[in-house]
Formats: structure tokens, C-alpha cells, sequence
């Protein structure tokens, strides 16, 4: 039985979510702007807003002061 238009779809947009987060070099020649990596922030986001709705204020400052610091780490 021949594939789902649909099944095809979520297929190939696994396959690229998934290319772009074993990439080493992905982030640098997209430049973050493509699909994958707009798909992989809104599911951060969303996971970053329901920590939120979890944690003290004080958790959450230092979870993101945590995050800050490894991106500062990374763009060096």
C-alpha cells in the first residue's frame, strides 16, 4: 500500500528537523531563518513558557542565565 500524501509530508519534515540538529555546520549556512530551525524554536519556546508556568521566579531566572551562558559560550 503506497504511502499517505501526508505520512510522505511528515516524513521529509522529520528527515529535515532532523538533518538540521545533527548538523554541525546547519545553524551557520541558514543562518536560523529556515523552516527547520523556526519549527525547533517554536518548540522551545513552548517548552521554555510551560517551565514558566512551573517554576519560582527564581528557578526560571537562573534556568535562562544557565541558557545565556551557554550561548555565550557557543558564539565564541
Amino acid at each position: 500500500m503506497p504511502e499517505s500524501d501526508y505520512r510522505q509530508g511528515y516524513e521529509a519534515a522529520y528527515a529535515e528537523i532532523h538533518g538540521a540538529i545533527v548538523s554541525q555546520e546547519h545553524p551557520r549556512i541558514c543562518g536560523g531563518s529556515c523552516r527547520a530551525c523556526g519549527v525547533m524554536r517554536a518548540q522551545i519556546e513552548s517548552l521554555l513558557h510551560d517551565l514558566a508556568g512551573m517554576m519560582t521566579e527564581e528557578e526560571f531566572a537562573t534556568l535562562t542565565s544557565i541558557i545565556a551562558n551557554v550561548n555565550t559560550r557557543l558564539e565564541s
